[in-house]
């Protein structure tokens, strides 16, 4: 596949196509706790889902936290002494108390490239934890520079992902209760090795506290919380800041004690397969694994029930899917009208007869001017005997 060609395609696209409904997620600490959806526009928010029972303890903010994976499309919480591992509709997967001998979370962020999950905690300290599931024991630590002898403590934390040549291993923001804003390095055990430092802008009436930080890299702005309201800065460069826009969150019933950015959308299956005669029963079914996210290995088309020793094709279209168009057996969910199409083998293995055949197609080269860009999949197999089958579509919005 040409990525050259599909990036200046979707620098191009980027530039044209309106941008996907930016989403903050807010942690709101109350009885019970939600996710809350946060239009970063209108401040308008969303009750998403309730945290699964049994309810976290109820530790006063700024303890707490949480982050988005996006690698896997999951989201990290904790309430200062747990972690809990869900869905984005707060499906549980995992949840683990962290060692009793550790101060309290404050802020939570997540390394796609690395597959780390940070933890900011009461004593200035960053803990650098395994992600993918909930883990037991850090890796190691580092501090973030605060002076000594002042009251300031490190209230939220969100990780930079994106490819900067300048930062090669990425950045760490953190945000401190005084609103002091640290930038380091992506951080390594023994080292949080300082960038920059600045007090962030005001809101009018300023804040007084900060109790939540998070980080959309495809535009560079940063989105603190006093809990209740939100503070919305461009960062074009390292400490240096501009004011977006402040206001107040509605609904809020609680204090909000973290933020994550989640933008992209997951995959979702469209129309149903075909196969004809000679094919007989063979319907491919298609599928994901992993989030569709930029530069993420982690995500990968899947096809199941192929036909042994017959030949497939996964088809990626740009934009979301058509109405359905009657072609061969069955329905043509991509767009012919896309100004981009592009084919991919998909390979048969696994299986000894009938349809008992797989693939799975990587997709994880969507580059940056990707994010919040629609496409379409879809996949077409030709069975040893001639006939044909056709996948249901899989459409999908890149995330950062």
């Amino acid at each position: 596949m040409n990525q050259s060609l599909l990036g200046s395609f979707c620098i191009l696209a980027a530039a044209l196509a309106p941008l996907t409904a930016q989403r903050v997620i807010g942690l709101e600490r109350g009885a019970p706790n939600r996710l809350d959806h946060i239009d970063a526009n209108t401040c308008r928010r969303t009750a998403v889902c309730v945290l699964p029972d049994p309810p976290m303890n109820a530790h006063a903010a700024p303890l707490g936290g949480t982050t988005f994976d996006s690698g896997t499309g999951r989201i990290y919480s904790s309430d200062g002494r747990d972690l809990v591992l869900t869905s984005t509709s707060c499906a549980e997967y995992c949840r683990v108390p962290i060692p009793a001998t550790l101060p309290s979370i404050t802020g939570l962020a997540y390394n796609k490239a690395r597959r780390f999950l940070y933890s900011s905690h009461t004593d200035n300290r960053i803990r650098i934890w395994p992600g993918g599931a909930c883990p037991t024991s850090p890796l190691g630590e580092c501090s973030i520079p605060v002076p000594t002898g002042t009251n300031e403590v490190v209230t939220g934390i969100e990780f930079d992902n994106r490819v900067d040549p300048a930062f090669p291993g990425g950045r760490l923001f953190a945000v401190t209760s005084t609103g002091m804003l640290y930038v380091v390095h992506e951080p390594v055990p023994g080292s949080c090795g300082m960038i920059c430092r600045t007090m962030l802008p005001a809101c009018a009436p300023a804040f007084t506290t900060w109790q939540g930080l998070t980080y959309d890299p495809a535009r560079r702005q940063l989105y603190v919380t006093d809990g209740t309201r939100l503070l919305v800065i461009r960062e074009p460069a390292s400490c240096g800041l501009t004011v977006v826009r402040c206001c107040t969150i509605s609904s809020v019933t609680a204090p909000l004690s973290g933020l994550a950015w989640v933008s992209g959308a997951a995959a979702a299956i469209v129309g149903q397969p075909c196969a004809d005669a000679t094919c007989a029963s063979c319907l491919p079914d298609i599928g994901s694994t992993g989030y569709p996210s930029v530069r993420n290995p982690d995500f990968a088309v899947t096809l199941e029930n192929l036909r042994v020793g017959g030949v497939s094709t996964l088809v990626l279209a740009f934009g979301p899917p058509s109405s359905g168009l009657p072609l061969f057996c069955g329905r043509l969910w991509l767009d012919p009208t896309s100004p981009l199409l592009l084919s991919f083998p998909a390979p048969h293995g696994g299986g000894t007869s009938g349809c008992s055949a797989t693939s799975t197609v990587p997709l994880g080269m969507f580059p940056s001017s990707t994010v919040d860009l629609p496409f379409t999949v879809q996949a077409v197999s030709l069975c040893p005997a001639g006939g044909l089958a056709m996948s249901a579509g899989l459409s999908f919005t890149v995330g950062s």
